[in-house]
This record gives C-alpha cells, structure tokens and sequence, in this order.
C-alpha cells in the first residue's frame, strides 16, 4: 500500500488475494462510470466485529501484546477490497502510528477505522466460488476460491454474460 500511494498515487486500490476472479471488465466500468463515492471509499465483504483469535495454533493467531483489544472494528475481507487513494493515504499514514499484527485485512480495517473511513458492505465481492449461473456474471466483481483452471472459465462467463441474459445489464450500484 505504502508503494502505491508513493509511486502510483491511484485514485482507487483494489487489493484481493491470489486465487480470486477479478472482473476486470465490469471493475473499471463500475468505477469510473456509476461508483459515486470518490473519496472516503473503503468497499468489501464485510466482517463484523470478530473476535480476535487468541489460540497459538491458529494461521490467524494474534498476540495481546499485538493487538490488545478482544474484539476487531468493522472490516472488509481480505479476499479482496477497494479503497479510494485518499482512504490509501491515509491507511498509509496510519500505519506509522500503530503496531501491525499479521492479520492484513483486519489490520487494515483497524487503520481505516481509525482515520474514519466508512465501510461498504457489498455481496459483489463474493467468498464463495459456487456454481454461478452466467448472469450472475454481471453482479460480481471479485470471486474467491477460484482456481487456475476455473480462471478462463470465469472470464468466458463474463463475456458469455453480455449476449446470454437478455434484458439484463452489469449493475451499477455497490
């Protein structure tokens, strides 16, 4: 984040994990033609208020010391998020401020929290990559747990989503 504020200063940030489906397509037509928050935008699949995971044995193991509260402020999946690069400006600068622990997405939403930014929750970041149907193409802009294989596949649902679901159109709200 710190790289992309100081080298790319983009006006949005998508950051998402490495096996996700990525609408390229829909992603930036949504946000340079119907997203109307410019500024202030920290957007995903929402957590709320998860309790901090305190067992050694656990990937998403965290230290009192580390973070000493019980309990996470509101905060978007890792799986993927957007913030607008105010929002990435100001996570940056926060980040000097406060300790990090090894649990990104939810050290993030403690930094977002902090500067204000107001989180949207929006089911166009999906968790699960279920069976869609095509049109359901048209909704999505990051698909977790796809595979390498399921890649192309997804990408052809996308186009294929266009001609296959007459009447429809990709959305245009969070």
């Amino acid at each position: 984040m710190k790289w992309a504020a100081d080298n790319c200063q983009p006006q949005y940030l998508l950051k998402t994990d490495d096996d996700c489906f990525i609408s390229t397509r829909f992603l930036t037509e949504f946000l340079s033609e119907h997203n109307s928050i410019k500024t202030g935008l920290y957007a995903g699949s929402v957590f709320n208020e998860r309790e901090v995971i305190r067992n050694r044995l656990s990937k998403w193991y965290v230290s009192t010391q580390d973070f000493p509260r019980s309990v996470y402020p509101r905060y978007a999946s890792g799986t993927g998020y957007i913030v607008s690069g105010d929002v990435l400006q100001g996570i940056v600068g926060a980040a000097s401020q406060e300790k990090a622990f090894p649990v990104e997405d939810a050290y993030t939403g403690v930094l977002a929290s902090k500067i204000g930014a107001s989180l949207v929750d929006t089911g166009r970041f999906t968790m699960y990559s279920n069976k869609w149907r095509v049109c359901n193409y048209l909704y999505f802009l990051v698909i977790h747990g796809v595979t390498p294989e399921q890649q192309y596949l997804a990408l052809k649902y996308t186009d294929d989503a266009l001609e296959k679901c007459p009447g429809q159109s990709p959305s245009t709200t969070w």
